[in-house]
């Protein structure tokens, strides 16, 4: 197997891992907490009557699918661009690789992210099972699909796009600053110090990033406009509903998308 398959495999199993481990339960939080600015106990409460449903809403399937499709449209990126791009300068072959990551990964999550986005907010709204939330979601579908056609599905793209380039740009840039900086002042760099710089520069993004983050589950749920007035009602400070999730969130997720892989 290639390299560029054999990393596209290993980053989206990595992916599966990491959402199995609870960055599927931070991440619902996170967009439940985004999309209807509830508190962070009712939003758990509305999991947790669910029980192991509210656990993995959304994960079978849209979770799965877009878990391992986004790892590896990661690992794909970053093999594509180091082995065919080489610039002079680390930290700008760090960012180049970063956005390049960012646009594949949204244009192939583009769909799936607004398929989870639905099957949480059925779940959220319900007491139900995994099958009764997809049949539900299937419901939706045959609406959305009925009222706005099939490029439905790709509406939020420009933003998701924007986050997820910002996103990658920044972290692989943080992370390769955090590991730098880190080696000066240790004989043996090891392993649980790549995983533990790599968790900081991940968490280091979250200031920069967030206000992108923040309003991509609104964009598929309502649209721009509702954007534009949460942030007239709000205030700036709208921008960072969901951070304090993210930060462990966003922790979790890269340093197992980053560091697993060679586990592997």
């Amino acid at each position: 197997m290639s390299d560029i398959y054999k990393k596209s495999f290993n980053t989206g199993i990595s992916n599966i891992a990491a959402m199995v481990s609870g960055t599927i339960l931070l991440e619902n939080v996170k967009m439940e907490k985004q999309r209807t600015g509830d508190t962070y106990k009712n939003i758990l409460m509305n999991f947790r009557k669910n029980g192991i449903h509210g656990y993995f809403s959304g994960f079978f399937p849209y979770g799965a699918m877009s878990g391992f499709l986004k790892g590896s449209a990661i690992g794909f990126a970053n093999v594509l661009i180091n082995n065919n791009i080489q610039l002079k300068n680390t930290y700008q072959q760090k960012i180049l690789v970063g956005v390049g990551t960012g646009i594949m990964e949204s244009i192939v999550m583009n769909p799936i992210m607004m398929s989870r986005n639905i099957a949480n907010k059925v779940l959220y709204e319900n007491k139900i099972t995994t099958i009764q939330q997809n049949k539900l979601v299937l419901e939706n579908y045959k609406e959305l699909i009925k009222k706005n056609g099939l490029f439905h599905f790709y509406k939020g793209l420009d933003v998701l796009i924007l986050k997820r380039s910002v996103d990658w740009a920044t972290r692989f840039y943080l992370i390769e600053k955090v590991e730098n900086t880190y080696k000066k002042y240790v004989n043996n760099y090891t392993y649980l110090d790549k995983i533990a710089c790599t968790f900081t520069g991940a968490i280091l993004s979250m200031p920069l990033t967030t206000p992108f983050d923040r309003f991509v589950p609104v964009v598929y749920d309502s649209g721009y406009k509702k954007v534009y007035e949460i942030i007239k009602r709000d205030g700036l400070k709208s921008l960072y509903t969901g951070g304090t999730v993210r930060i462990l969130n966003i922790g979790m997720y890269t340093t197992f998308i980053m560091c697993f892989p060679q586990i592997i």
